[in-house]
Order: C-alpha cells, then sequence, then structure tokens
C-alpha cells in the first residue's frame, strides 16, 4: 500500500509548458466517489495502458492508494459502464523539488488547469511557481471525482466565483 501526499494550485497562463517534458491522454472513469470513504477509479492512458485504483482518506492531506496494471480490454468494459467520467491531458514538469504535474481538463472541464505535486510528508516545504495562483488542495468541488460527477461547465456563476478562475 502506498501514501499518497500532495498539493493541488489552480494554473494561469502558459509559462509551465517551457518546463514540460512530455504529455499523456487519460479517460478517467470513477465507479464509486465519497470524500470520506473509498474512490475506485479506472484510468485508461491512450490505447495502451489502464489501472485500477482505490484511495482511502488518511492524515490531512495524504491518502492510501492501492493501484493496479489491467488489461486494456478489461478497462474498456469498466469505462463503459462507470457513471462518472473525466478526459485530460498530463504534462510531467522538469523542477528540481516534488513531483510536479499539470492537468489540463477536456470537454465538459475545459479550460480548467490544475497543477499537482506529490510530497514525501504532509508538512514538507516546497518553492510554488509563481503560475500556480490559488492552492485547491482541500477543495472538495475540484478531486478529479468530483469534477467527474459535476464537471464545471455545469456550475452556476456562483460556483465559478468561488473558485475564482483567473
Amino acid at each position: 500500500m502506498a501514501l499518497e501526499i500532495e498539493r493541488r494550485f489552480l494554473v494561469k497562463g502558459n509559462e509551465w509548458k517551457a518546463i514540460s517534458l512530455d504529455s499523456q491522454h487519460f479517460r478517467q472513469g470513477y465507479l464509486t466517489t465519497s470524500i470520506q470513504n473509498w474512490t475506485i477509479r479506472v484510468r485508461i492512458m491512450g490505447e495502451e495502458k489502464a489501472w485500477l485504483t482505490l484511495k482511502y482518506p488518511a492524515e490531512k492531506i495524504a491518502r492510501h492508494e492501492f493501484e493496479y496494471l489491467i488489461p486494456i480490454k478489461d478497462a474498456e468494459e469498466i469505462w463503459e459502464r462507470t457513471p462518472h467520467k473525466l478526459f485530460k491531458t498530463r504534462y510531467h514538469l522538469d523542477l528540481k523539488e516534488g513531483n510536479w504535474i499539470i492537468d489540463c481538463f477536456e470537454e465538459s472541464n475545459d479550460p480548467l488547469v490544475i497543477a499537482e505535486v506529490e510530497l514525501v510528508t504532509a508538512e514538507q516545504n516546497i518553492p510554488i511557481p509563481n503560475w500556480c495562483f490559488n492552492e485547491i488542495t482541500n477543495n472538495k468541488q475540484l478531486t478529479n471525482a468530483a469534477l467527474a460527477q459535476k464537471p464545471i461547465r455545469t456550475w452556476t456563476s456562483e460556483d465559478l466565483m468561488t473558485i475564482n478562475l483567473n
């Protein structure tokens, strides 16, 4: 069992693209989602790889994470049966401190762009790039699972004002 510890930020501008190493297209389907309980998803990367992932809350910003590589055929069967889906392109970044990625959401969550950094401990202090303008680590509306259930294009103007996309 792994422990996932990450901080998340809204992103402004395209300055981060200069340090982008590669990109991957993902489809994610959620079988079950809960803030207080299990989140179970299937993730399909392009047409080559797929994973079944189970997450469960731990302390502070950490979550228990169980992730298993599964056959693409099985993943497609699961995908077809998931009630909540999202699409995104993930970019890995060349930054010295922390494992940084950028997720550019597509379709009903476009134009949302979120940066994530994986940490060793919840207390780890890292420099935050200037293109990260609003920390959303504890914003339950902006988890991938929540965005699959309620994409930002379905949000009211009041909902959108609470996250300040600019």
